[in-house]
């Protein structure tokens, strides 16, 4: 004999438990975690079956201690959903907590948000993260510009760039230049991207720019102890998309090959991603389309396979516009169907959204549904300017002006709305987005 009780089917295991008095069950759960817990040295016990027997056994901080360490380990793996997941139980067991129960919510928001935001999920992570900003919660050895900067991020994927961008510039004044390199890093990363979403686009990609060079001589792959995302490939990904729209196509082609040889150097599923994302984003400007159209395949399919719904909408978008230039519309409208009814995307206002509207729109059009085209993109257009993003309102008025041209009736206005767009480009320093329009009002 084992000493071990066997059930030939789990359901009359889990009818056992149930008819046990709920005391006695909570009893047992605490016996239980005293000759498991780590004192005991018994092996192979996870932290979450620790977490288990020590919530029902009725011990809440022992508890959030496991699912601490279990959280930890899932960052370690990039386990992401695994990391979202015990976030979301701890919040529930953090609500035993007294007045300790925020301080528990706001740090395990901290650990958890890269990996909320890689799937779309940071909007559930913003309150408790607001709590440290505001002052409700002071963590020891926490600097409060990682939260400012957590918060910056939050309002740029939703579509708040001017707050993002003040929220970013406070963290950097903050922390100052020579503070410790990963908090540098995320906040000059954070604050260069809303830079560039609200109409300094050179600024940031210069930015970007000078976090990569700092990020260079053997710190391209540095973690700093997460493995979710990688600092010096996010920062090569964004400036070669940055720079692709100012025109640098070789600064922008050189980082989107150290992205594809950095990923594969350290085989990392999302950075594998933002190397296919740049490449794919490239060739697509360059009307490489057939290249374009198979690399974002690629990056598609790490979306869905790996639950990286904080870009799948980019993916998605980028190849259906190739796919609809290439005249393959029903593939395009498959991918476009799929993004638009994908309700785990729904928080993501920024320049993703702009990009899924602006391929709805080409889609019309191809479909020879005009006036369909046009309100789409007049509303993306439109959209983008009301969040003062003025990168992605070039594009979207662009549209606009392209769609016009091509209908006799709103041809006037469209060349007129064009030479509008392609002096506002300029200022902007979207080179490619001028030559654009001057080859589709070149008569």
């Amino acid at each position: 004999m084992s000493g071990r009780l066997r059930f030939s089917h789990q359901l009359f295991q889990e009818a056992g438990y149930q008819a046990i008095p709920k005391d006695r069950r909570k009893m047992l759960h605490a016996e239980i975690y005293t000759a498991l817990s780590p004192e005991a040295d018994v092996p192979n016990i996870s932290q979450q079956e620790l977490a288990r027997h020590a919530k029902e056994g009725g011990r809440p901080a022992y508890t959030l201690k496991h699912m601490w360490k279990a959280c930890e380990e899932a960052v370690a793996h990039a386990s992401i959903e695994s990391v979202f997941n015990i976030y979301t139980d701890a919040k529930l067991v953090c609500v035993g907590m007294g007045d300790e129960a925020q301080t528990w919510a706001s740090r395990f928001a901290l650990l958890a948000f890269d990996a909320a935001q890689q799937m779309a999920k940071q909007d559930k992570c913003r309150d408790d993260i607001a709590a440290i900003v505001d002052g409700r919660v002071q963590i020891k050895n926490m600097p409060v510009a990682i939260a400012k900067t957590h918060l910056a991020m939050t309002d740029w994927i939703e579509g708040r760039g001017v707050n993002a961008r003040e929220y970013a510039q406070a963290a950097c004044d903050d922390l100052g230049p020579d503070a410790h390199l990963p908090l540098v890093s995320y906040a000059q990363f954070t604050l260069g991207n809303t830079e560039f979403a609200t109409g300094a686009p050179v600024q940031g990609f210069d930015r970007l720019v000078r976090l990569i060079d700092r990020l260079s001589g053997g710190m391209e792959t540095a973690t700093f102890g997460s493995m979710i995302s990688v600092p010096g490939i996010m920062a090569r990904s964004f400036a070669s998309w940055y720079g692709t729209d100012l025109g640098h196509f070789d600064q922008a082609a050189l980082y989107a090959r150290q992205c594809r040889d950095l990923a594969e150097q350290i085989d990392h599923v999302y950075s594998r991603l933002l190397s296919r994302l740049a490449e794919g984003y490239l060739l697509m400007r360059q009307g490489r389309l057939e290249e374009a159209s198979e690399i974002l395949t690629e990056g598609r399919a790490l979306c869905a396979a790996n639950k990286f719904y904080g870009l799948e909408t980019m993916a998605s978008s980028w190849l259906a516009m190739c796919l609809i230039a290439r005249g393959k519309i029903f593939q395009a409208q498959r991918i476009i169907d799929h993004s638009f009814n994908n309700v785990d995307i729904r928080s993501v206002q920024n320049s993703c959204k702009y990009y899924l509207h602006e391929s709805k729109a080409r889609l019309f059009f191809a479909c020879g549904e005009e006036d369909e085209a046009l309100q789409v993109a007049k509303a993306a257009a439109q959209s983008c300017i009301d969040q003062q993003d003025m990168v992605h309102a070039a594009y979207g008025r662009a549209l606009v002006g392209e769609f016009q041209i091509q209908l006799s009736q709103h041809k006037a206005r469209g060349m007129a709305n064009l030479e509008t767009v392609r002096k506002d480009a300029y200022i902007l320093g979207l080179k490619p987005l001028c030559e654009h329009i001057i080859k589709l009002t070149y008569v």
